[in-house]
């Protein structure tokens, strides 16, 4: 492993202890005696502003995407929520079934760079 560098693709402990470190910062524990029950449905991994990060991590962890909640740009327990929950359409949960939201093209831009000329086609996403 490189000095500096995180070390989170499951062949060392780095990925427990941040999974560990990170769980204590839930808004909602399931093993809370608080925990109500209409949450079961309302967790993070179901939420369509929840994207799941890459590598071992984001088998359970998340990115809140949502730009009204106070959770915005911070990562989630997949089991997490709060009150901004919008349910997916397709209903899926965690990271499975899970695609990146489609985004118009952009504009003007080709592939290479530069902008494209009149009736080039962009090849962008």
């Amino acid at each position: 492993m490189a000095l500096g560098r995180p070390h989170t693709d499951g062949n060392g402990d780095a990925g427990d202890d941040i999974h560990s470190r990170w769980l204590q910062l839930l808004n909602r524990s399931t093993g809370n005696p608080g925990y109500r029950d209409e949450w079961f449905e309302e967790q993070c991994g179901g939420c369509r502003f929840w994207m799941p990060l890459g590598g071992d991590l984001g088998l359970d962890w998340g990115a809140c995407t949502h730009a009204s909640s106070r959770f915005d740009g911070r990562v989630r327990f997949e089991h997490d929520g709060c009150g901004r929950f919008s349910v997916r359409d397709d209903g899926s949960f965690g990271c499975s079934g899970w695609a990146p939201p489609p985004h118009p093209p952009l504009q003007g831009l080709r592939a290479g760079g530069g902008r494209r000329r009149r009736g080039e086609e962009s090849l962008l996403c």
